[in-house]
């Protein structure tokens, strides 16, 4: 750091905070806000009584919102993939190698792709596929990746056990669960936590084995440099949590309760304006358009941000709303399908 500071001190600036947030430093607005709060809750809350109130409340919002049996959110989860993993795929196979040397050490190393052959438009979804058999099945070479990873809780529920803590207690535990209160309020919160942790681990583990086969059959990596493009890759695709990971303002007791279901959203916009940029740039289009038709097939046009634009359209030329204009000229069918996506498809919605 004295090194970089002496090169370059705004970034120096920046890497100390990241690295405070990394090690649970609070930055001085942080700090200001447990002190003014610390003045009326200290006596009964103890110090840094804002950032404790923030913890709880963010980890009682979540269970609310999308714990305790919440299957819309568990589908949601597993489903993720389909929004960030396929146009992934496509941008690893057809992004110019000097902006992918910003994600992935292979291509910062002055790697290149390789023997890729042909890449059509369907690649990303039949990689996806011969992805989730390979699952099933798993090589050799996959299980070692597979295995540093569990090492390195790449694939652990990150959501979970950011903005509400890691479980001490097994759903399995039925004994301690009923032998006291506290017994039985800890099952209770293991049970709410189980389903979404579990379709976390599954959408990372299915981007884990999705980021080997890339790396493996598209790269010609091997051995440590697999298993870590493949770390990145579930990085990039699964996006990370914790509090150096979330902006500054998203860092503070009052940011992290403004921000608990910001998160995902802010990286997936980063990620489209970065796949846009690649098509006005290269001709590229594949990324953005793998992200927009996934996003559609998974919560419809209400959970791309392209409803915005839709919405500013339809003002510009009518009085009516943009549901009512869809709804009268093509039908129930056709705008339930296009507003909320395949699940409109069994009656169902999950945007």
């Amino acid at each position: 750091l004295t090194r970089l500071s002496r090169i370059d001190p705004a970034v120096a600036t920046d890497v100390n905070t990241r690295l405070g947030d990394l090690f649970g430093e609070q930055r001085p607005l942080g700090v200001w806000m447990n002190k003014v709060t610390d003045k009326v809750l200290g006596p009964m809350l103890g110090g840094n009584s804002a950032s404790k109130i923030a913890a709880f409340s963010n980890s009682a919002m979540w269970h609310w919102n999308l714990g305790a049996g919440n299957i819309g959110y568990t589908i949601t989860q597993a489903l993720s993939p389909i929004q960030t993993v396929l146009p992934e795929i496509a941008y690893v196979l057809n992004g110019v190698p000097k902006h992918l040397a910003n994600f992935y050490d292979h291509f910062a190393a002055g790697g290149t792709k390789g023997p890729v052959g042909v890449v059509s438009v369907l690649s990303p979804l039949k990689l996806a596929v011969q992805s989730a058999r390979n699952m099933r099945k798993p090589s050799e070479s996959l299980l070692q990746v597979f295995e540093q990873a569990v090492n390195e809780r790449v694939v652990g529920p990150r959501i979970t056990e950011e903005f509400i803590g890691e479980s001490a207690q097994r759903i399995t535990d039925l004994r301690g669960a009923f032998s006291s209160g506290e017994g039985f309020t800890g099952w209770l919160r293991s049970l709410s936590e189980f389903m979404p942790a579990q379709a976390e681990r599954f959408s990372r583990a299915y981007s884990l084995t999705v980021g080997h086969d890339v790396g493996k059959n598209f790269l010609g990596l091997e051995g440590e440099k697999l298993y870590r493009f493949a770390k990145q890759f579930v990085i990039k695709t699964n996006y990370l949590y914790a509090a150096a990971d979330r902006p500054g303002m998203f860092t503070t007791p009052a940011g992290t309760m403004f921000g608990q279901f910001k998160n995902w959203m802010m990286h997936y916009m980063y990620t489209m304006m970065e796949y846009t940029g690649e098509g006005l740039s290269h001709g590229n289009w594949s990324p953005l358009l793998w992200q927009q038709a996934g996003t559609w097939a998974v919560g419809g046009l209400a959970a791309s941000p392209l409803i915005n634009v839709a919405d500013a359209f339809n003002n510009a030329f009518s009085d009516k709303s943009r549901l009512e204009n869809s709804y009268e000229l093509f039908g129930k069918n056709v705008s339930d399908g296009v507003y909320y996506g395949l699940p409109s498809l069994l009656g169902v919605s999950l945007s």
